[in-house]
């Protein structure tokens, strides 16, 4: 009996452990006389904000989140560049093997040239430049693009379905009816990574998305050939996310598309890997 427990593998109740916003902080280097300005990654947000007593957040997550950082340039430059992109990665650890899975979705958001506003000190000299010449507006006003991340960290590998739900986090903040009327999402991002924003609109909004990740770190865990959770992440209009495992002796759940390896290896050549994968050829 003491045996079959040690070799019983961890099953958590949370269906999610971690969100996090991931952005990047500034270095600046010299080469053959020109400037360049490297983004590390950096954690700008966190839920929930303590660690678990069974699972501490890795401080180096980002760097998997963000593994290449990020080169900063004009919002012009990186007009093509916006569309997101979405991956995956493994943390391991050492002593015990056991693992959790990350999901990533990496975008762009474009922001006025960096403006402290952190105190009220700061942000009245900020107002005080609204009488400035169109030129030194112009100036003061030109954009730059910023690498954001949305990861989930989980014991569970749903990486289609934590993608889904990425996803709808940032449809509901870039098409939340604030934005909408402002015509950009930048000053509510600013808000939520930390940046605050002298308007309580804002701040208002940065509640109400915020409520929405807890409610989502509350969400359940499906009991293995049991039962299957159903996550109504907007209105009743959509769709829900619907997560299952199967049980133990059957094989482990892998969330990715089956029409994918189709589309790229080809009927034939895809049956001759699958195949292979399951005799365990090489």
């Amino acid at each position: 009996l003491q045996m079959s427990k040690l070799h019983k593998p961890f099953f958590s109740r949370r269906l999610v452990d971690y969100v996090l916003i991931v952005g990047t902080e500034e270095t600046t280097y010299d080469v053959f006389g020109t400037a360049n300005t490297i983004h590390h990654p950096r954690l700008l947000r966190r839920y929930p904000s303590e660690d678990y007593k069974d699972f501490n957040l890795p401080p180096d997550v980002v760097y998997f989140c963000q593994p290449e950082g990020y080169t900063s340039s004009t919002a012009s430059q990186q007009a093509g560049n916006k569309d997101a992109t979405s991956f995956i990665f493994t943390l391991t650890e050492k002593d015990s093997g056991m693992r959790r899975y990350g999901v990533s979705v990496n975008f762009y958001e474009t922001f006025d040239k960096p403006v402290n506003v952190d105190d009220t000190n700061q942000y009245q000299q900020t107002n005080q430049h609204q009488g400035d010449s169109p030129s030194q507006a112009k100036s003061r006003s030109k954009s730059k693009t910023f690498l954001l991340s949305i990861c989930v960290i989980s014991h569970h590998a749903f990486f289609t379905s934590f993608r889904k739900c990425i996803n709808i986090i940032r449809e509901i903040i870039d098409s939340h009816p604030v934005c909408l009327e402002d015509g950009n999402s930048s000053q509510l991002w600013h808000s939520l990574i930390g940046n605050y924003v002298h308007d309580i609109k804002y701040q208002k909004v940065v509640g109400e998305v915020e409520d929405w990740i807890g409610r989502f770190l509350k969400s359940p865990t499906p009991i293995p050939g049991q039962t299957r959770v159903e996550i109504e992440l907007l209105d009743k209009h959509h769709s829900p996310i619907v997560l299952a495992l199967p049980k133990s002796s059957r094989f482990t759940l892998t969330d990715f598309p089956v029409h994918l390896p189709v589309e790229l290896l080809g009927v034939e050549t895809f049956i001759r890997v699958f195949t292979c994968m399951l005799l365990q050829h090489k």
